[in-house]
């Protein structure tokens, strides 16, 4: 009995000496896991902080940039060159010949082709390209002539319009007919410029 009383209390003591190292490596395991998992949030909050400041600092720019093109755009709105352009603009709108309705035509013809005076009367129609194009040509030299008494008219070829455009057999548009001394001089059918100068300045 005494022999075996050792083995026994060795034996105890190399079990709480086992339980202890278990103890402590469970301890070890868990504060590096601890650890390892506080490195990951970590890593997480870091990389949320610098999304957040990334998307703070491209917002910044674009803020930037677009306050910038705000105000280059208010210093060419506000330039004296584009002051000056947009009376020009608008004057160039506004700029049309004067119409002519369809019981006013032969007075118009008898009174601004007599003594001399030259007149150009443009057949056109609302859907007529040539004619749009056409139109601001012919608003310089109605300016530009006028000191040599040449009056422009216009005349929509519609229609209503339709007794004039037949008696004076207006098969198409743009047809400018120039008249002096109340007799039609010349006409030029299509977009003629250069030929409608040419019998303009032959007759004024």
């Amino acid at each position: 009995m005494q022999a075996s009383y050792p083995t026994t209390t060795i034996s105890r003591i190399e079990f709480s000496r086992c339980i202890a190292r278990c103890q402590s490596q469970n301890r070890v395991r868990i504060q590096s896991d601890v650890t390892r998992r506080h490195g990951r949030a970590r890593a997480l909050v870091t990389r949320a902080v610098q999304g957040s400041n990334d998307k703070e600092a491209e917002l910044k720019k674009m803020e930037d940039f677009r306050k910038g093109l705000g105000d280059k755009l208010g210093q060419v709105s506000s330039s004296p060159a584009s002051a000056e352009a947009q009376p020009s603009s608008s004057a160039e709108a506004e700029a049309d010949l004067i119409e002519v309705e369809l019981d006013e035509y032969w007075p118009a013809v008898k009174e601004l082709s007599m003594d001399g005076s030259l007149l150009v009367m443009d057949f056109y129609t609302q859907w007529c390209g040539p004619c749009k194009l056409m139109k601001p040509t012919l608003c310089e030299w109605a300016e530009e002539l006028k000191d040599k008494k040449v009056s422009f008219r216009k005349f929509e070829a519609s229609k209503k319009n339709a007794p004039v455009g037949k008696e004076l057999a207006i098969k198409s548009v743009p047809t400018l007919i120039v008249y002096k001394d109340g007799d039609e001089v010349g006409r030029v059918v299509g977009n003629k410029l250069a030929a409608l100068r040419e019998l303009i300045d032959a007759h004024c």
